[in-house]
């Protein structure tokens, strides 16, 4: 049997906002050339999660790897190789999709106009409004597009399907199948069972700030139905340690 290739691992993280509120103890592997789904409840600590692994924040314990090279925090030279999209995308004020775009392609080596352009084209993005015009699902595939033409190893995104229409979604969910044709890999949070099932190789669970399982999605079911029976079944089971209250999205 091939080895699995992790491309990053979280390896006991913990951040604690208050005792007892946060992630503790947190293991994930995210592996090479796969959609890796992240499903948990409300608060549960998935948002916290996605941004130490894109570097937004830091962690207060445990390890990060990427590729080989291991560190307490996401390193300012893997950031340049991983496109995050966070769960409610901010942008600077009184700028448009254009001068946004600009300034993100100071910062990113592999910077690709054509792969802006191309991902802007087909969201229709008006690219020359203010990004404070911008509806909610507008921010979310303007980010979308920011990080396709950064040209990523990894991708973060932290319910990148949720406002967006039904196209824009397909869209969202057809890039996510092409990138890891190429070897790359992402993850990303949801609640849309269907979407987890029919797109991702991978599966966590997480509650409480805790992993509570994780694995080929097959592992979890062969249907949408007994996937998310699987997932109640961990959640109904799952008792807090030391009175746990999670206030992480």
């Amino acid at each position: 049997m091939e080895a699995i290739e992790y491309v990053m691992k979280l390896e006991s993280v913990s951040l604690l906002y208050e005792k007892n509120i946060g992630i503790k103890n947190l293991t994930i592997k995210l592996p090479r050339g796969c959609v890796y789904g992240f499903l948990g409840r409300n608060g549960a600590g998935k948002s916290t999660t996605l941004q130490i692994l894109s570097g937004v924040i830091r962690p207060h314990k445990g390890q990060i790897s990427f590729h080989n090279e291991q560190s307490p925090f996401v390193k300012t030279s893997w950031k340049k190789r991983i496109g995050y999209v966070a769960q409610d995308p901010v942008f600077p004020h009184n700028v448009n999709g254009v001068q946004t775009a600009w300034f993100l392609s100071q910062l990113y080596p592999k910077w690709s106009n054509s792969r802006f352009i191309e991902m802007v084209s087909a969201f229709q993005l008006p690219l020359t409004r203010k990004t404070e015009t911008y509806s909610f699902g507008m921010r979310t595939m303007l980010s979308m597009a920011l990080a396709y033409a950064c040209d990523p190893e990894v991708y973060i995104l932290d319910e990148p399907t949720a406002g967006l229409d039904p196209v824009s979604r397909r869209i969202v969910l057809d890039l996510l199948k092409q990138e890891t044709a190429l070897g790359k890999s992402v993850i990303f949070s949801t609640h849309i069972v269907d979407d987890l099932f029919d797109n991702c190789h991978y599966l966590g669970i997480i509650d409480y700030g805790q992993m509570l399982d994780e694995g080929a999605i097959v592992k979890f079911g062969e249907s949408k139905n007994s996937l998310e029976e699987a997932y109640f079944q961990l959640i109904k089971h799952n008792k807090p340690s030391g009175h746990v209250a999670i206030n992480s999205r």
